[in-house]
């Protein structure tokens, strides 16, 4: 796909423009020599509450080091790779936890939120190899699979058959291409309309609630105001997957097609290239919206169903919608908004998570299309998210472009998915995982250092600390060789912020009885997941020694990862 030459221009003089500032986003650089991460501070909202990132949240950091990042020359593209550092989508993954809840196995309170997290932890295991919260996913799973994810919202039904979707993808388990089927089933069955004539016949799409087929069935039949353009987006982008995963079928293709005549023929579609909100009772453009992830939705059926057949109406119509997005849908330094951003407030409702979802989408077409101008439209919003809609807990906000608003699951769901995007797929080896655990103590017999090295964030190692210190030694088997050390503390477990370790070092060395030298110095951190980057270091064993744990004097360590 390529994008006219006075659009390409277009973009890159606004994402250049964006990238022309002297605090610019963390480097590799940002790291000091010793680890220790070194972020600039970004001040919560006011009246934060104090778990939301420590006590000195907000304090000016005299020794903060930003980088710096350069003017673009004309016609330059920089590649993703060149400024955007993996270890971010790692912290907004572990702040994500933070609002997982164990005993429900659920973000937060939100149904929809939930599944938009599931698909986000997914993407983010797939893409950097890592599998720490498959166990939350199977968790999740096995917890709610008795109804199989089955609503009368046709948009949260689909959220949760995307999600199954992706964990299929993950782990070649059929049961969850089997739920997925599931969902797509029903809402074919209770959700697509094919009549014409009164009440939105239309002669196709798909009703938002399976209650409204129902309704229109009724003697007398009750009127149904309209039918949404993202959920027959999703209809035909979800059948189409299945097609493009089911060997010898006809069925979801069939499906996927019939949804993609009626949506880009019953006149969503506007002048501009993108897709209102839905039809009228009559059948007509409601010339409401173009919410972010209806669009997202359209342009990765048109990529899924070119997967399947392909056809050069599919890449013209996501060419020209993507075109549409970056004239009307983008602040004026390219940073993605959602059609309701200035006036959406407080933001409780489901726009949180649309522009996530439009991420994703545009993530996955760019596999196929391996566009420049995607890619860079990618890196400069994650670049502008990172620097300026982020707390020091790293929560990210919903306005990318600043300032920080405010955070729940909802928000940090959709910032992983955004963070994901900039994310290149990966192999990836755990040098600690099942190896030799010492501690100095233990809260619980079932909470002792080897959970801090099996894999999962489902367990822990926990100790007091107090007034003391208490340490995690693993044997890493053989002297080796490594570059990162990845320390997921309380939240990342769905703890409180505050549970999180506060101060603590990381030393190597050839016996677990010592020498040991320091690699890395910790003093109040806040992020759920630290991440310590260092040259080569060659060493057999690991320390990880605390003297600040969290808020009520518990060291809670979730996992520890050497590569």
């Amino acid at each position: 796909m390529k994008l006219s030459p006075i659009l390409l221009s277009s973009l890159l003089l606004i994402t250049g423009l964006a990238c022309k500032r002297e605090d610019g986003p963390l480097s590799p650089d940002a790291f000091s020599g010793d680890g220790q991460v070194k972020r600039p501070a970004v001040s919560p909202p006011k009246g934060a509450t104090p778990s939301e990132g420590g006590e000195d949240e907000g304090a000016e950091n005299p020794e903060t080091e930003t980088g710096t990042v350069d003017p673009l020359e004309p016609g330059e593209i920089r590649t993703t790779e060149s400024l955007i550092d993996e270890a971010w989508a790692h912290q907004i993954a572990g702040t994500l936890q933070s609002y997982y809840i164990p005993s429900k196995a659920l973000w937060g309170e939100s149904w929809d939120d939930s599944a938009q997290a599931t698909t986000a932890l997914i993407d983010f295991m797939k893409l950097t190899g890592t599998r720490e919260y498959l166990g939350v996913i199977q968790k999740v799973y096995d917890t709610h699979k008795s109804a199989n994810f089955i609503r009368d919202k046709a948009l949260s039904n689909a959220l949760w058959a995307t999600a199954w979707i992706h964990a299929y993808d993950l782990t070649q388990d059929k049961r969850f291409l089997e739920t997925s089927k599931i969902i797509l089933d029903d809402m074919d069955a209770t959700g697509w309309d094919a009549r014409v004539g009164d009440l939105t016949a239309c002669g196709g799409g798909l009703f938002n609630l399976r209650s409204d087929k129902t309704n229109v069935s009724a003697n007398p039949p009750v009127a149904i105001t309209n039918k949404l353009s993202a959920s027959t987006a999703y209809y035909i982008k979800l059948n189409a997957a299945l097609h493009n995963r089911i060997e010898g079928d006809t069925k979801y293709l069939e499906r996927a097609n019939k949804g993609w005549l009626w949506l880009t023929t019953v006149g969503v579609v506007n002048n501009s290239g993108l897709v209102n909100n839905g039809v009228t009772t009559k059948c007509k453009n409601d010339g409401l919206q173009t919410w972010t992830h209806t669009q997202g939705l359209f342009f990765s059926a048109a990529i899924e169903l070119n997967k399947a057949a392909p056809k050069k109406e599919y890449i013209d119509a996501a060419k020209k919608l993507f075109e549409g997005v970056l004239i009307n849908l983008v602040t004026s330094e390219g940073i993605l908004r959602e059609a309701n951003d200035s006036r959406c407030g407080t933001c409780l409702n489901d726009e949180r998570l649309w522009k996530g979802i439009f991420m994703r989408n545009l993530r996955e077409a760019q596999v196929e299309l391996k566009d420049q101008a995607i890619e860079k439209f990618i890196e400069n919003n994650i670049l502008k998210a990172y620097k300026s809609t982020r707390s020091t807990a790293d929560s990210i906000g919903f306005h990318w472009q600043g300032p920080f608003d405010s955070s729940d699951a909802g928000r940090q769901a959709s910032a992983l998915e955004l963070f994901n995007a900039g994310l290149t797929a990966k192999t990836y080896t755990n040098l600690a995982l099942n190896r030799v655990a010492q501690t100095t103590a233990n809260c619980a017999p079932g909470e002792s250092g080897a959970q801090a090295v099996d894999g999962s964030a489902l367990t822990k190692w926990c100790s007091l600390v107090g007034d003391g210190v208490t340490s995690l030694i693993i044997d890493l088997d053989s002297e080796v060789e490594f570059t990162k050390i990845k320390v997921l503390h309380g939240a990342a477990g769905g703890e409180n912020l505050d549970s999180n370790t506060r101060n603590f070092t990381l030393a190597v060395g050839g016996s677990a009885t010592g020498p040991f030298t320091t690699v890395a110095d910790v003093v109040d951190n806040t992020s759920t997941a630290s991440i310590h980057k260092f040259n080569k270091v060659k060493s057999r064993f690991v320390k990880l020694q605390i003297t600040r744990g969290g808020s009520d004097g518990l060291a809670r360590i979730y996992e520890l990862t050497v590569e």
